[in-house]
């Protein structure tokens, strides 16, 4: 899909991915028993492979954060295992001494929003992303079904211009 995109929109697509608590070996246990036996670098290598021939689709390095300057606005992305995004942007600021306008994360398998102050160019904000997956069992036996979805954002000299949900 992502060769398709790059047809569709014609331009240049940057493929980013960060890990989560979805994807590490838990051999009967919650605790994380291998942090890097994780099955999302499998998954990056194999989009790595697959699109490595693609001339508009550039697959960036795997980490646990992306950073990203879009025209001045500084947007900080991550799975988001932590329930307060507030604490979290607090510390990936301190810790990888960076300014964040946007963390978009996901994580709690539903869509939200805050805003907490003044950014760049707009608003400070706290983003939460829909799953892809949408209704599972674990969303089920936790009671916080929502729908699957994807957010877009177009960004521009003036900030974010346009956000879109799609369901």
């Amino acid at each position: 899909w992502l060769v398709e995109l790059s047809a569709t929109v014609n331009c240049e697509i940057e493929f980013n991915m960060v890990g989560g608590n979805h994807d590490l070996l838990r051999l009967l246990t919650n605790k994380k028993d291998f942090d890097e036996a994780n099955i999302v670098k499998v998954i990056h290598k194999f989009v790595s492979l697959r699109l490595k021939d693609c001339k508009n689709i550039t697959i960036k390095p795997y980490k646990d954060v992306i950073y990203k300057d879009f025209y001045g606005v500084k947007v900080m992305g991550y799975h988001g295992e932590s329930k307060n995004l507030k604490e979290d942007i607090d510390f990936f600021e301190n810790f990888y001494n960076v300014d964040i306008d946007i963390v978009i994360a996901g994580h709690l398998h539903r869509n939200s929003q805050d805003t907490i102050g003044l950014g760049t160019k707009g608003d400070r904000e706290l983003i939460r992303v829909p799953s892809i997956v949408g209704v599972d069992s674990f969303s089920k036996s936790i009671r916080k079904p929502s729908r699957a979805g994807v957010k877009f954002f177009v960004f521009s000299d003036c900030g974010k211009e346009l956000e879109k949900t799609y369901f």
